[in-house]
């Protein structure tokens, strides 16, 4: 009886899960050297300007300013720190200069921000666009702006960044284009389609991303296919 007993309780022993592990711990907040100030300068009466401290982690900093450097009061913002900001890739990297395409921009560290921004660069010309956050792409999105093509082509280097100021440094390259279609060989083709149509016109690339077409109804009988886009 002894011997069933014991083997009972083992059974029942096996059958308990596990206990639950506790959560990890939170990241501890940004650390900042000890006893930092920053040396402030005011700017026409309306803005104080001064520079970050190097912190040791992520997180949000509560500020404090004393115009008299003595009486600090609290500032009722926070003051967001990151670690990294990199971009991996651009979509699409090709484009109108007209300006007008909705790029997408993917990398390390992309958040939503006030300040969330996007760098186009050639030789001496900066543009700045505002960008936002597309939590389900993951991405940041902005529009590309109208380009002046010049002697070298619509070549430029995209970056982001997140306030403006600190630029990601990873040289992704976009380009402009002026595309001009002039002629449609053949014009007429059967219903059950397989027809090859040639497209002839100026800045038509070889070495850019594949091209897609979207036939568009514009006239003649009803119930077909309002629009449909092949490659």
């Amino acid at each position: 009886e002894g011997e069933g007993e014991g083997e009972g309780e083992g059974e029942e022993a096996a059958d308990t899960p596990p206990p639950v592990p506790p959560p990890p711990p939170l990241p501890p907040p940004p650390s900042l050297p000890e006893d930092y100030e920053a040396t402030l300068e005011a700017r026409c009466g309306k803005e104080v300007a001064f520079r970050m401290p190097p912190t040791g982690g992520e997180g949000a900093l509560s500020l404090e300013v004393a115009m008299n450097g003595v009486d600090f009061e609290s500032v009722p913002l926070e003051l967001n720190v990151y670690a990294r900001l990199s971009l991996k890739s651009i979509s699409p990297s090709l484009g109108p200069s007209i300006g007008g395409t909705t790029l997408q921009l993917h990398g390390d560290g992309l958040r939503d921000a006030p300040g969330l921004c996007a760098l186009f660069v050639a030789g001496g010309r900066r543009e700045v666009v505002e960008a936002r956050f597309d939590a389900e792409r993951g991405c940041a999105v902005c529009e590309t702006p109208p380009w002046e093509m010049g002697p070298a082509g619509g070549d430029v280097i995209i970056e982001a960044s997140l306030n403006g100021q600190e630029w990601t440094v990873s040289c992704h390259h976009f380009r402009y284009h002026e595309c001009v279609i002039s002629a449609v060989e053949p014009d007429f083709g059967p219903l059950a389609g397989g027809t090859e149509v040639l497209l002839r016109g100026s800045g038509l690339l070889e070495d850019g991303p594949t091209p897609r077409v979207r036939f568009t109804r514009a006239r003649g009988e009803e119930g077909g296919e309002e629009s449909i886009v092949v490659d």
